[in-house]
């Protein structure tokens, strides 16, 4: 066999393989993805296990807060918290520690609501003491420190318990305000 010979049989095995590669390849048409229409109910994010912090515009932490999960609805700005707890940081004082079995962050994070079983409590500091207010159902805003309640509450202290239906309370300047129906019972420290 002659080179142009040679050469002619190279050039046409090339087309024959570009020709077959073509025909195989055109069998293997991409299908377009389908665009799905998200439902007005679904979610635009979520979190699993997580933990964020607010900051001041001094850079200090304002409150902190962490969930077992978070789902943000985008239509209302609303953010469904599971098992949330609450740091809310004070000027002065120590921090106010707050759990609940349920969440709802919302308008940007300006209102909390908590629902089912809440737990609060404060640690002793400087002439505060130990406070632990357990209730149900409770509206909060940490920017403000201000929390109220219509449900029953318990409030425990050191030396005092009181009971009573719905509550203020002002973080901030350390006030409790029961509503309605209060009792309790108050034991002098030796």
């Amino acid at each position: 066999m002659d080179r142009s010979a040679y050469r002619k049989l190279k050039v046409a095995a090339l087309i024959v393989l570009a020709g077959l590669s073509w025909w195989w390849m055109d069998g293997e048409t991409e299908q377009p993805l389908a665009v799905t229409e998200r439902s007005r109910d679904d979610p635009d994010y979520y979190l699993q296990r997580f933990t964020t912090t607010v900051m001041s515009a001094q850079g200090e932490p304002r409150y902190r807060i962490s969930a077992r999960s978070m789902h943000h609805y985008p239509e209302t700005d609303t953010a469904l918290l599971e098992g949330p707890q609450l740091v809310i940081y004070r000027q002065q004082g120590a921090p106010w520690h707050v759990d609940a079995e349920h969440g709802q962050v919302l308008n940007g994070g300006d209102m909390v609501l908590l629902s089912g079983v809440v737990s609060m409590r404060r640690e002793a500091s400087g002439a505060e003491s130990d406070i632990r207010i357990d209730g149900r159902d409770l509206r909060l805003w940490p920017d403000r420190e201000y929390m109220e309640s219509d449900s029953p509450v318990v409030i425990y202290s050191a030396s005092s318990v009181l009971r009573g239906v719905g509550l203020r309370a002002n973080m901030k300047y350390g006030q409790l305000k029961i509503l309605s129906q209060v009792r309790g019972y108050y034991e002098p420290l030796h």
